[in-house]
C-alpha cells in the first residue's frame, strides 16, 4: 500500500482547492438592515442575512452587527459572495431566558424564507453596497 507524505497531500488538496475555485468570480458585499421607516434596523443584532443561489448552488451569509450592518462570507472571513443573483432571508436571533416565555418577534416571519421574504440582491465584482428594507411585526390586535 502507497502511502502519501503529509508534504505531498497538502501539495495535492492545494491543488484540488484551486480547480475548484476557477471561475468564480468573487465580490465583496457590505450591507446594511433598515426598517420601512429608513432607521437602522439594530433590534436584529446578531440575527442572520442569508443570501441563497439556487442556480449556482452556493449561499453567503453574514451576522447582523449592533448598528444593523453586515459583511457577507461564503467559507471564510472576509471572501464575500459568488458574483450572481440571490434571493435573500433573514432570520432574527431571539434569546429566551430560562424559565421565560420568548421575546415577541421583532421580524414578521416572511422574512425568514428565501421564497416569502421578497428581499433580492446582485452581487457585482469588487464591493457591493446592500440596503435591505424590512417592516416591523405588526402590533396584534
Amino acid at each position: 500500500m502507497h502511502r502519501l507524505r503529509p508534504v505531498g497531500l497538502s501539495a495535492l488538496l492545494v491543488g484540488l482547492a484551486a480547480l475548484g475555485g476557477c471561475g468564480q468570480s468573487m465580490g465583496q458585499v457590505d450591507g446594511k438592515v433598515v426598517w420601512t421607516d429608513g432607521s437602522p434596523a439594530v433590534e436584529l443584532a446578531n440575527g442572520q442575512v442569508i443570501f441563497e443561489s439556487q442556480p449556482m448552488r452556493i449561499s453567503a451569509r453574514g451576522e447582523i452587527t449592533k448598528d444593523a450592518t453586515f459583511t457577507l462570507r461564503t467559507s471564510k472571513e472576509g471572501d464575500g459572495a459568488q458574483v450572481g443573483d440571490y434571493d435573500v432571508a433573514i432570520v432574527e436571533h431571539r434569546v429566551t431566558p430560562e424559565g421565560k416565555q420568548p421575546p415577541p418577534p421583532k421580524l414578521p416571519e416572511k422574512y425568514y424564507d428565501f421564497k416569502t421574504s421578497g428581499l433580492k440582491a446582485t452581487v457585482k465584482p469588487g464591493r457591493t453596497p446592500v440596503t435591505l428594507t424590512v417592516e416591523r411585526v405588526t402590533a396584534r390586535k
